[in-house]
Formats: C-alpha cells, sequence, structure tokens
C-alpha cells in the first residue's frame, strides 16, 4: 500500500515575520524537519506545497528527494495548498499523511500510529491530543475529493472531518511529541528552549519544556472584582459567577500546551464542580496583538473542541491578571463562599512531556475539602506553564 507524504509549506507567516518554512532550528529550515518527519515515517513519494517565497524556499532549502509543488493561489489560505497538493499526488498513490510545516515537535510515532490505523482500515485516521483531534492526519485516497469540497480558507481538512464524524479514526499520541504551533517569533523561541532542553527519543518527542511558575497568592487573599467580556460580548462579573460554595478563577489560552495538556480533563471536572455549587470561570489575558490566536473566535473554537461549559472571557487590559498577581497559563485561584482564597496552584503534576498522568488530584482535592468544610492541606504545589503575553510596557515585576 502507497501512503504519500504531503507538507504543507506554503504561507507568508505574516505574524511570525517571515515564511515559517525557512525559520531555523537546530541549524535546519522547519521545511526540512518536515521533510525528515515524512521520510522517518516512511512515506513516498514525498511532496512539499511552496507558495510564499517559493523560489527562496527551493535555494536555501534541502529539498532533495521530494517533489516541490508551487500553489501560485496560496494567498487564498490553507485550503488552496491542500487542493494543490492533493492534486499534485501519483494515480498510484493510497492514501496520503499530511503534516504542516508550523509543527516541529511532533514525533515520528504519531505518524507510524496514523499507518497502523489506515492498515486496519481507517478510512481517516487523526492524531488525537490530550483529546482533541489535530494535524498530522492521514487520507485514504476515497475521501479526497470530499476534503477538498470542504476545505475553504485557512479550514484544510477540518470541514471534512467534522461534517463526517463516522469516517474519522483518533489515534492518541500524547506520548508522541507535541502538535505545538509557530506562529511568531515568541513561538519559534519557545520551541527552540523544549528542544534544546529536551531528551529526545526518535523525531520529536520532548521532555521537559520551558516554564514560569505561579506566584502563589498568599491564602486568605480577597477575590478581587472584574467585569470581563466573553467572546459574545457579555460581560462576567465576580457578583455574576461566584457560587454557592465558592469559586475557582483559572487564567487560560488557547495555544499553550501546558492548557491543552490537560484542557479536556479540567473540562470534565470543573463541570463536576460547577454541578456541586463551585463555579469556575476561565480568564485568557495574553496580548491578541501578539498572539491573534488567543482573539475571542479562536476561544469559541477551543471551547468548544475541548468541552468547556464555564464561562470564558477575556481580560484585555491584562489588569485581572496583574490583580491576581496572574503569571502562566494555566493558573488556578480557589476562593471559598466567603471569597477568600484558599487554594492556588497546580492541577496535577502533569506537564507536556512528563510521565505524569493528567489526573486533577490536587485541584479536585483543595474542591472536595472546600465542599466537605474540612481543612485544605496548606503544602500547595506551584502551577506551571507559558508565562501570560503581556503587553509591551505592561510587564509586571513577577513577570522576569
Amino acid at each position: 500500500m502507497t501512503v504519500a507524504g504531503l507538507l504543507l509549506a506554503a504561507g507568508a507567516g505574516t505574524r511570525f515575520g517571515g515564511p515559517k518554512a525557512l525559520a531555523v532550528l537546530d541549524g535546519r529550515p522547519l521545511v526540512e524537519h518536515g521533510t525528515a518527519l515524512l521520510r522517518d515515517a516512511g512515506c513516498a513519494p514525498i511532496h512539499v506545497v511552496l507558495g510564499a517565497a517559493a523560489e527562496r524556499v527551493r535555494a536555501v532549502a534541502d529539498l532533495g528527494g521530494t517533489q516541490p509543488v508551487t500553489n501560485e493561489d496560496w494567498a487564498d489560505g490553507l485550503a488552496s495548498s491542500l487542493r494543490a497538493g492533493l492534486r499534485s499526488l501519483p494515480s498510484d498513490v493510497d492514501a496520503v499523511l499530511i503534516t504542516l510545516v508550523d509543527q516541529p515537535l511532533i514525533d515520528v510515532e504519531a505518524l507510524r500510529r496514523l499507518r497502523a490505523a489506515h492498515a486496519g482500515g481507517a478510512v481517516v485516521a487523526a492524531a488525537r491530543y490530550q483529546g482533541v483531534t489535530r494535524n498530522p492526519v492521514l487520507l485514504d485516497r476515497s475521501v479526497w475529493p470530499g476534503v477538498a469540497e470542504h476545505a475553504h480558507g485557512d479550514s484544510g481538512a477540518r470541514g471534512f472531518l467534522r461534517a463526517n464524524p463516522t469516517l474519522v479514526t483518533a489515534v492518541d499520541c500524547d506520548d508522541a511529541g507535541t502538535p505545538f504551533d509557530v506562529d511568531t517569533a515568541d513561538d519559534l523561541a519557545e520551541v527552540r528552549r523544549m528542544h534544546g532542553a529536551s531528551t529526545r527519543h526518535g523525531h520529536g518527542t520532548v521532555t521537559p519544556m520551558a516554564r514560569v511558575e505561579s506566584t502563589m497568592l498568599t491564602l486568605g487573599t480577597h477575590a478581587p472584582d472584574f467585569a470581563l467580556p466573553d467572546p459574545s460580548g457579555k460581560i462576567w462579573s465576580l457578583d455574576a459567577v461566584a457560587g454557592q460554595h465558592g469559586t475557582l478563577v483559572a487564567f487560560l489560552c488557547n495555544h499553550c500546551p501546558f492548557v491543552a495538556h490537560i484542557a479536556v480533563p479540567f473540562g470534565q471536572a470543573a463541570a463536576r464542580w460547577i454541578d456541586s455549587g463551585v463555579s469556575v470561570i476561565g480568564i485568557n489575558s495574553n496580548d491578541t496583538d501578539t498572539h491573534p490566536e488567543d482573539g475571542p473566535e479562536k476561544m469559541v473554537e477551543f471551547a468548544t473542541e475541548w468541552n468547556w461549559t464555564f464561562p470564558y472571557v477575556s481580560d484585555p487590559t491584562q489588569s485581572v491578571a496583574h490583580a491576581y498577581r496572574a503569571a502562566c497559563t494555566p493558573d488556578f485561584f480557589l476562593f471559598d463562599s466567603g471569597r477568600r482564597l484558599v487554594y492556588r496552584g497546580r492541577f496535577d503534576a502533569a506537564t507536556p512531556g512528563n510521565d505524569e498522568p493528567v489526573t486533577g488530584a490536587e485541584l479536585d482535592s483543595a474542591v472536595t475539602a472546600l465542599l466537605r468544610g474540612a481543612p485544605l492541606d496548606p503544602e500547595q504545589r506551584p502551577s506551571i506553564g507559558c508565562n501570560i503575553k503581556w503587553k509591551p510596557g505592561n510587564e509586571p515585576s513577577w513577570s522576569g
């Protein structure tokens, strides 16, 4: 069975400041990392879709052993590159494994699992990280026309996957790298830190990651008030969300791998706590000028994928993050019915790349004790995650 590799690398990288295909990691452009990943997974032939600065990419990068494909319509979005790539593949190809150039920390094991799923009968095999299906994805040839038809703008195969869930086999890849996207220069710096600090097994498995710890606000602190908008424009205040038995304020975002690592189990735990009378609100304080992936539209998209049923609001001035001395995503603050801080710290010991299971045991124990009226363990460990992306000049003293 012939499984081709298709690397989508045509974007201009407007937010990044140039084509991400040419961004350098470990002395090689990302486009070379992408082709090596597909090659290591046993894909052949390998086609690379180029667009913005295509000639420069051809001149700078070593694309030997691959077939470059120039998408003249690259400015129309990812969908046009996907269609161009599918059209370019030979007629004897049975399936195609599709990867993105801006996900350099995907492990080859993830691709091998997708291939194994297809060999076992899967029509579409999609990598699943922490309960959410992401790229990479493998498509049997039989679905290519439908995928091309559903692809629009910057949405590639996602439209087809959502319209045909019964055809999709989700393949768990939590221990096979991370799907962290390189969208900005800060993201690339973070990937370099992850990559440089990691012990690598194969292509892309990462342990441990760069991290920022929560400030551990003084217990007993009264919850600062707020009035913040959700993506629909509705304003949520502390008075509006305060629970009968307590309130959990969680500083979150869309793109941080530490948040993605716990997002689905956290959503499930939050639903239980809400049913028990402890309310939950998520606050996104990241600067959306530098990180537009944290804008309202994406907040809706990710909250839906992660099944978050609690209010998820923006902190556009970052004043609430300042008031809570929030430092990272995720960062958790649990208040009792009198709005006094009784727990601040981590969900559990799990982080991307370590071997700890995501259980939420530490935060869940705090909520359980609060509900029972029992004393909380004073030994609380700080949360660890990506730093809040502060607006220039708005960095607090604890940001380092």
